[in-house]
């Protein structure tokens, strides 16, 4: 067989001896059974399962709805897989959708907390109420502001709404403060608020 070390086909693999313990020598191929295949050049894994990663990029689009369109599709093609197969979307829509989720009940969250520290700070319900009632209309504006420019709604764009937010919440607590600095001052209520 020559040098032991030089394989350079099949059947010198097959030749090589194999011995245990105690036991004759044998041949390889007395031991295994040989069969050609063809196998995936990498086998990758998620949650311990075997795994056929699709990658796609987005061009000239935003992320999320080009998820929504791969979302439609997916929802299409679960119907119609094999038995024991199933199909996840994965990756950046993920991240999108934990944090959208997350800065949503951020804000949420925020608005509460302001409004309750807001109470402390004024002695009252009802001046803090005021105040937090004009967010609504902040972020109608913050919609049709991004609807009018054609801006999708983003991460960066959520970020920006967070900050509107305190800057309304900042300009309705001069208002509230200078309003009812006017009626202890003893001008009417009405007055005071225009």
């Amino acid at each position: 067989m020559g040098n032991s070390l030089d394989l350079d086909n099949l059947d010198a693999l097959m030749r090589i001896p194999v011995s245990g313990s105690g036991d004759k020598p044998q041949l390889l191929g007395n031991l295994v059974s040989l069969k050609r295949t063809v196998l995936p050049a990498a086998v990758t894994h998620y949650n311990a399962y075997n795994v056929l990663d699709i990658y796609a990029n987005v061009e000239d689009r935003d992320l999320g709805s080009v998820g929504r369109e791969i979302e439609t599709i997916v929802q299409d093609l679960r119907g119609k897989l094999p038995r024991g197969v199933d199909l996840n979307v994965r990756g950046q829509l993920q991240t999108l959708d934990s944090s959208f989720t997350g800065l949503a009940s951020g804000l949420a969250v925020a608005i509460v907390l302001l409004y309750l520290l807001l109470v402390v700070n004024f002695q009252s319900w009802l001046d803090p109420a005021i105040i937090v009632s004009a967010l609504p209309a902040a972020l109608a504006g913050i919609a049709w502001t991004l609807f009018l420019t054609g801006t999708t709604l983003s991460i960066p764009a959520l970020t920006g709404s967070i900050m509107a937010m305190g800057v309304v919440t900042a300009n309705s607590i001069l208002l509230v403060s200078f309003a009812r600095t006017r009626i202890t001052d003893g001008v009417p209520a009405a007055t005071a608020a225009l």
